[in-house]
């Protein structure tokens, strides 16, 4: 009897305990905007047990539709949490039974989520060409804190710096602007010494036009290769500049600098230097040709000289002012002046075995002094006399002193053995020579804009230059021939030649030009051009010989003098 009322017992709890298991329901619902009633897809519903902590809660995620449902959950008591990224959290309590669960549609509110900042790197694009320009990015190339120009454009592929100028893609570059304004004249290498690297925001290559080209828009012939520096727009304002020195031992010293002011158009520079040490960083304009190669003489060419041998002593001073004067007037001026004392002494020896087994030996000594003088000038003046008129007017002079004396030691010893001297040939030779050269030229362009239903367009040009040189020149030699006495005293003389040159040679010239352009199509324009020139020139050269009473006669040799003219 007791057997089987515990079976019927265990029978019972089994049941029971089934029916306690069956006590699952379900939990459904649909997640939604607030703001715009459109479905939330992908938010996060976590259903967590109230009453028992260690029961672990159950995670879904809603469909496309917005759809949640949490199938067999066991009955009982829970929070329902639903997550969204950019909308607020919502938490919602709710019993749980045997039968499903229906909620109405949960609403979401959006919510501003910050995020940190998202930078996007890219490589900085090194070049781009846009029509017949060449744009370097000043980005794209790294150069060291403080660098100029220079070091920027040494870095650049197809710009070179070299023999005291540029070089782009082999051609070479006549001018320097920074933001489309003259800078500094002709001296390029003053201008990319002079600005630094970190305000550069690109550096442009391209073939520049005259003014009356530029005007037109009709390629002439007469355009040169320019280079054109692009400042960041945040380094057009404020002042900014560089100061060095240096001192060495025995009395060498180096000093420098440079002050740039810009506000916007108006841009001053003022750049200095001194130093004995034979640095040039802006040179000269040598306009007498005493820097290069001998007997070549005057040039009315513009000649940036490259550095001297020797030791020289430099004293230089450069300002360049550019602004607008109101809305009808610009300008843009440079001036220069340079002060070099050049020292430069040299000797060579040498030997040679003749036919007849002879040697001769050569010992020579050069010593010469240079002390040159230069001043320069340059600007451009733009004015706008109404809507169609402009004028514009170009003026520029150069003016050179320069002094040099040289002397020169040669001797030359003739003997069959180290002890058998047969006899020894000395020359002296002193050079004296005062050199002195101006060039100064204007040009004024009228530009007119003429109406109609083409454009058409009217220049005219007149200007003029003149050219002054003079030089006295003093050489003498002296030549002895010594048998005996290797160390004899120099004043013994077997010949002499000493002599005196005075040059003249001035030259002007005048020139006019007219030029008419009209526009026929879009594709096809008309220029017509008319130019004259008129030139003068003339050389006086008179030497004189000293006699032999030690002085200079009035009258010039006829076979050493000359005087001419030419046009």
């Amino acid at each position: 009897m007791n057997l089987r009322k515990t079976f019927v017992l265990s029978c019972l709890g089994a049941l029971l305990a089934g029916g306690l298991r069956a006590q699952t329901g379900s939990v459904r619902f649909r997640v939604a905007d607030r703001v715009t009633r459109d479905a939330v897809i992908g938010a996060v519903a976590e259903l967590r047990n109230r009453t028992d902590s260690l029961t672990q809660p159950l995670y879904t995620a809603s469909g496309t539709d917005g759809q949640v449902h949490f199938s067999r959950v066991p009955a009982g008591e829970y929070r329902l949490n639903l997550s969204s990224l950019g909308y607020d959290s919502l938490r919602r309590d709710l019993h749980v039974a045997s039968s499903e669960v229906v909620l109405d549609t949960l609403w979401l509110e959006p919510r501003a989520e910050a995020i940190d900042g998202v930078v996007i790197e890219t490589p900085a694009l090194r070049s781009s060409v846009h029509g017949d320009t060449l744009s370097y990015h000043a980005s794209a190339y790294k150069v060291a804190f403080g660098a100029d120009a220079g070091s920027l454009l040494e870095k650049m592929p197809g710009l070179e710096i070299a023999d005291g100028g540029i070089a782009a893609q082999g051609r070479t570059i006549q001018r320097v602007f920074v933001d489309g304004r003259e800078f500094f004249g002709n001296d390029v290498m003053s201008a990319i010494r002079n600005i630094p690297a970190d305000m550069i925001e690109s550096i442009d290559v391209y073939n520049s036009q005259s003014d009356q080209s530029e005007f037109a828009g009709v390629d002439i012939g007469d355009g040169f290769t320019a280079l054109n520096i692009v400042t960041r727009p945040d380094k057009r304002r404020g002042a900014f500049g560089r100061l060095f020195g240096a001192y060495g031992i025995p009395d060498k010293y180096i000093g420098g600098g440079n002050v740039n002011i810009f506000n916007n158009d108006r841009r001053i520079t003022v750049i200095g230097m001194v130093n004995n040490v034979s640095i040039q960083n802006f040179s000269f304009e040598d306009i007498l040709g005493t820097t290069e190669e001998s007997g070549r003489g005057p040039t009315d060419k513009n000649f940036m000289v490259k550095p001297l041998d020797g030791i020289s002593t430099v004293q230089a001073l450069g300002v360049n002012y550019s602004d607008d004067w109101g809305s009808k007037a610009k300008i843009a001026a440079s001036y220069f002046f340079n002060r070099t004392d050049n020292h430069n002494l040299s000797q060579t020896e040498r030997q040679n075995f003749t036919s007849t087994d002879k040697l001769v030996l050569y010992d020579d000594e050069n010593n010469s002094r240079t002390l040159n003088l230069n001043h320069r000038f340059n600007s451009r003046f733009d004015y706008k006399i109404a809507t169609d008129h402009s004028l514009m007017m170009r003026t520029s002079f150069s003016l050179q002193d320069n002094e040099s004396v040289s002397e020169l030691l040669s001797r030359t010893d003739n003997r069959f053995s180290e002890d058998d001297i047969r006899f020894v040939y000395r020359r002296r030779n002193f050079g004296d020579n005062d050199s002195w050269g101006l060039n100064f030229s204007n040009q004024l362009l009228y530009r007119y804009r003429l109406p109609g239903s083409m454009p058409q367009n009217l220049t005219v040009g007149v200007g003029g230059s003149y050219r002054g040189y003079e030089q006295l020149s003093q050489p003498r030699q002296y030549t002895f021939r010594d048998p005996d006495n290797t160390t004899c005293d120099t004043t013994d003389y077997s010949s002499r030649n000493i002599t005196r040159t005075d040059r003249n040679q001035p030259g002007y010239q005048l020139n006019a030009a007219v030029g008419y352009t009209r526009s026929l199509t879009r594709r096809s324009r008309m220029n017509f051009e008319y130019r004259c020139t008129y030139a003068d020139n003339s050389v006086e050269r008179n030497t004189y010989v000293l006699t032999a009473e030690n002085r200079f006669p009035e009258e010039r040799n006829a076979k050493q003098s000359a005087e001419y003219g030419y046009s």
